[in-house]
C-alpha cells in the first residue's frame, strides 16, 4: 500500500521523504516537504489495541512537535486515489497537477496500480 500511496504522491508532483526517522515517533511513511506527516494505514499492521494506542501516541507527539499528520486507509489509497492526491496537496499548500486525474485512470485498475505503466517515482 506505501508503494501505491508513493505513486500517488509523485505523480501529484509534491516533494516528500520515505521512512522519516522522527525522535520519540519513529519512522513516519512520508514528510512531506514543509513537514506534513503521511501516514498510510493498512488494517492488517494497525488493527490491534497495541497499534491503535501506539497511533495516537504518535500523533499527539507529532502534534506537540508542530507538525500536521494525515493518515490514509487502505481504501483511501486504493479505491479513492484523488482523495488522498487532494488532501496531501492540500496540506503542502499546492493543488493537484490538472492531468493527474486523467494520468491515475492511466495506470490506476480496480486492484491498484497496473504493474506496466510508467510512473513518476
Amino acid at each position: 500500500m506505501e508503494t501505491v500511496c508513493r505513486v500517488i504522491l509523485a505523480e501529484s508532483r509534491l516533494k516528500f521523504e520515505e521512512q522519516v526517522l522522527i525522535p520519540q515517533v519513529g519512522r513516519a511513511d512520508f514528510v512531506l516537504d514543509n513537514g506534513t506527516v503521511i501516514e498510510a494505514d493498512g488494517f492488517g499492521f494497525h488493527s490491534s489495541y497495541e497499534s491503535f494506542e501506539n497511533d495516537r501516541r504518535r500523533d499527539r507527539v507529532l502534534q506537540l512537535m508542530g507538525q500536521r499528520v494525515l493518515r490514509f486507509t487502505w481504501k483511501d489509497v486504493m479505491e479513492r486515489p484523488m482523495l488522498v492526491a487532494r488532501e496531501a496537496a492540500a496540506a503542502a499548500g499546492q493543488e493537484v497537477p490538472r492531468h493527474l486525474e486523467s494520468r491515475l485512470r492511466e495506470i490506476w485498475s480496480p486492484t491498484g496500480l497496473r504493474m506496466n505503466a510508467p510512473v513518476a517515482v
